[in-house]
């Protein structure tokens, strides 16, 4: 064996050891924190209800509202995306050049990813992508939301 294969072995050894460890924190995190995942399963099951509970009386309110907040929500993170896309390519950062794979499984690992360009790049990518297409359903689909909301109110 020569010495670049016995270097390239421990290296990828040492990959798989930080995201077993990884792993390994991640479950031991879940184990002692399941109270709390329940707890929040319960609070989200009790909005639902009560989502659906007031869809008796303020359909059109409810539809509008949460069709806009979310198309809100999807622009709003498409120009946050590219803000910091923005800001990775201005950056002089070393980091930032790497590709995905090139970053080292650490703690610090999600930390590293979103500080590379093509993470934010990705997230502009796709954001744009379903801020577009939810603006195209408003425009191509407002008459059938509004009789959407028409059937709801005769059916409650």
């Amino acid at each position: 064996m020569t010495q670049k294969q016995i270097k390239d072995a421990s290296k990828r050894l040492m990959i798989f050891m930080s995201a077993r460890d990884f792993f390994e924190n991640a479950i031991t995190d879940v184990k002692e924190t399941w109270w709390m995942i329940g707890v929040g399963l319960i609070l989200a099951f009790l909005l639902c209800m009560l989502w659906i509970f007031l869809m008796r009386f303020f359909a059109g309110i409810l539809i509008w509202t949460s069709l806009i907040v979310l198309f809100v929500l999807f622009s709003g993170g498409f120009g946050y995306s590219v803000y910091k896309c923005d800001q990775a390519y201005k950056s002089g950062d070393p980091i930032a050049d790497k590709g995905l794979l090139e970053v080292n499984i650490t703690p610090d690992y999600f930390l590293d990813v979103l500080k590379l360009k093509d993470t934010w790049l990705a997230f502009s990518i796709i954001s744009g992508i379903f801020t577009l297409i939810i603006l195209l359903i408003f425009i191509a689909l407002r008459k059938r939301i509004s009789l959407a909301i028409e059937l709801i109110n005769q059916g409650m």
